[in-house]
């Protein structure tokens, strides 16, 4: 399963040590280039994070499809 994830559970679950589980319930995970900013810019304490650039299972993209970032558009 693929799923797209936002700053809050990777910044949770990196807190607690227990970034893994994103991976192990989901596989594949993508974030929006602006989520990973995000982590770069909040979680550079945090040493949960600490090779998460170097994951095979978290891609960066970045979104194509802007029109569904809009408030109240469900896609």
């Amino acid at each position: 399963m693929i799923v797209v994830s936002d700053t809050s559970p990777i910044l949770n679950l990196a807190a607690i040590g227990r970034l893994d589980l994103l991976h192990q319930c989901y596989g594949q995970v993508l974030i929006p280039q602006a989520v990973w900013d995000e982590i770069g810019a909040i979680g550079k304490e945090l040493s949960g994070l600490a090779g998460l650039g170097r994951s095979d299972w978290l891609e960066v993209r970045q979104v194509t499809n802007r029109i569904t970032l809009a408030p109240g558009v469900v896609g």
